[in-house]
């Protein structure tokens, strides 16, 4: 999870505010990266499992840590489950490895991984760059029949996500402060679950559990508590009792020309779909740093970055084409609202137009329409005048390939340069 998605979590925070207090957030890259795939399951899910019971033991207060147990592929669903659920006063932020890309997963690979929950489901396999499986995400796709159920979802929550994996923990962005869970044992199965406050009236939870060496993180969000306790425990429990997932048909796929490589800048200059849009005479005194080609289900790019002191140019050259997005930031130079930085005064969340946030903050021209002008329409200063340094962010069309440009400590007429190379 990105800064920004994580403050949409947490709290109730425009994406202006965001944007300003995150500003290297701009996409360096499509959005299919970002970790934020899910969409709202309704309280559906609690009538869905089929009634069969559980014991329960006692709860204690004790750390997450759970150690791997069987179960039956026979055993009946239970429902009717009452999980311990702690209350996290405070929640601290762990790093996740975003060197992972998503392949989807087909409505037949979803049901070999998870128990009949009774909606659709659909979601990604996540793998490592070099294509070995990190872990699988589920979330429901469409909305219930009774559209009520979502009503506390809110349309900037993920109601319900899934995780599972079989090669360690699954990666998370949102830990306790603390020992702050509550253990269920659900037939053996150690299940530590705990929720912390998000909005007013919002809460956020957790539960995690490993059974059959595979670890599961379930997490939902909603208003009602009653209902969203009841509505965790009736997945956990679907998933304990449920047939043991089978992943290793998605272990090792065939990724077609799986890419992740280091270049130089002869290399990056020589790639023959990317190497166009790479520049052979970067500005005075700034030097090459790095460049890498990517090539997965998700991505097909090439970034490079030169450096000068504190100053940074990063290329990045992507095979988006005109996607829904990238078509409605594309803008011509007559539409200077759209575009044009000199017209909005820092802080921008108090002069640029909502309905014109996304398109100003990273617009797309096409490569005829782009001029010097437009170029130093786009240059702003971060900082006190005296003192501050000039930054940018776009992207220019060249046909199928998109190519974003962000800067920091050129200057206009050095940036148009660096433009004028590219295509």
């Amino acid at each position: 999870m990105t800064p920004e998605t994580l403050l949409r979590a947490i709290g109730d925070i425009d994406d202006a505010a965001i944007a300003e207090a995150a500003p290297d957030a701009a996409p360096h890259h499509p959005a299919w990266w970002r970790p934020v795939l899910v969409v709202a399951i309704g309280l559906a899910l609690v009538a869905a499992v089929v009634a069969a019971g559980v014991r329960l033991s006692r709860t204690d207060p004790v750390a997450p840590g759970t150690e791997p147990t069987t179960r039956s592929s026979t055993t009946s669903r239970p429902s009717g489950l009452t999980l311990a659920i702690g209350e996290a006063t405070s929640v601290s932020i762990t790093a996740v490895d975003m060197a992972l890309f998503p392949a989807s997963l087909s409505t037949d690979q979803i049901t070999t991984v998870l128990p009949d929950l009774g909606v659709p489901l659909g979601g990604a396999a996540w793998y490592t760059m070099d294509g070995a499986l990190s872990y699988v995400s589920v979330q429901q796709t469409t909305t219930p029949d009774d559209a009520s159920a979502l009503a506390s979802c809110g349309a900037h929550y993920a109601c319900t996500t899934i995780d599972l994996s079989g090669s360690g923990a699954v990666p998370s962005d949102v830990i306790m402060a603390g020992n702050q869970a509550l253990v269920t044992d659900v037939g053996g199965v150690p299940v530590a679950s705990f929720w912390y406050a998000g909005d007013p009236g919002v809460r956020h939870y957790q539960s995690d559990f490993v059974v059959g060496g595979v670890a599961y993180r379930i997490a939902l969000t909603g208003t009602d508590p009653a209902a969203d306790a009841a509505r965790l425990g009736a997945i956990v429990a679907a998933i304990i009792a449920g047939p043991p997932p089978d992943l290793a048909p998605l272990q090792h796929p065939d990724f077609p020309d799986l890419r992740n490589d280091d270049l130089t800048l002869v290399q990056a200059q020589g790639d023959p779909v990317f190497g166009a849009y790479i520049p052979s005479d970067p500005p005075a005194g700034w030097s090459f740093d790095s460049a890498r080609r990517t090539h997965n289900p998700a991505r097909n790019d090439l970034d490079a970055t030169w450096t000068n002191g504190d100053g940074t140019l990063m290329i990045s050259a992507s095979a988006a084409g005109l996607t829904p997005d990238v078509d409605a930031r594309t803008v011509h130079p007559d539409e200077k609202a759209k575009y044009d930085l000199r017209l909005y005064p820092i802080p921008w969340s108090d002069s640029i137009p909502s309905n014109l946030w996304d398109v100003v903050q990273n617009p797309v021209f096409l490569p005829g329409e782009i001029t010097s002008d437009v170029v130093a329409a786009r240059v702003y200063t971060a900082g006190e005048p005296d003192s501050g340094v000039p930054q940018a962010q776009f992207s220019v069309l060249y046909g199928d390939v998109l190519v974003y440009i962000d800067a920091r400590g050129l200057d206009a007429e050095q940036l148009w340069a660096v433009v004028q190379q590219l295509g």
